[in-house]
């Protein structure tokens, strides 16, 4: 009897991503991106996703890490890329450009004195609550006239020439020309 011996060299084959989904992101509120992806080996080989956000943060890894949580801490264009790994040298990549959108300014709260009399210098403070921890530029008017003063000094000066009821506006503008 003989007996032949025949060696046989099984390849490797990448894994493949068939889904990959990018939620809505927004500066500092967490967004959602969920990928899946198979390998022909099955449970044989356990895929680890490594997912890489673009703004400098770690890596999220895991295995079978397919549904993820991010908070960008800024607005802005960052490239996405999602690395699936099979552990037998198979890795499989992709990459997305994402555009992460300005959050709009949440309030803004006026301080300062409701009474004074005519001829004084009354001071005002605003101060603007953005996500994005954007500067803000100030418009202050009073009454019906043309706005009086704008910049980023968020303190304002303004002497009441005459007695009467007056309203004060300010708007907060943030760096993205969003207003509160």
């Amino acid at each position: 009897v003989a007996f032949t011996n025949h060696t046989i060299t099984v390849n490797n084959v990448v894994p493949d991503i068939e889904e990959f989904e990018v939620g809505e992101f927004l500066e500092n509120v967490a967004g959602t991106v969920v990928a899946t992806a198979t390998d022909v080996a099955g449970d044989r080989d356990p895929l680890t996703y490594t997912w890489t956000w673009g703004d400098g943060s770690e890596p999220d890894v895991g295995v079978d890490l397919t549904r993820v949580q991010h908070t960008y801490a800024s607005d802005g264009e960052y490239l996405l890329r999602l690395a699936v790994d099979d552990g037998d040298e198979g890795v499989v990549s992709i990459t997305r450009r994402i555009t992460v959108a300005d959050e709009a300014p949440e309030q803004l709260i006026v301080e300062g004195p409701n009474t004074g009399d005519e001829g004084d210098a009354l001071t005002f403070t605003a101060m603007a609550q953005d996500q994005g921890n954007d500067l803000f530029t100030f418009t202050w008017q009073v009454g019906d006239s043309d706005p009086i003063s704008t910049g980023r000094d968020p303190n304002y000066r303004y002497v009441f020439p005459d007695d009467g009821v007056y309203t004060l506006t300010v708007v907060g503008t943030d760096e993205q020309n969003q207003t509160v």
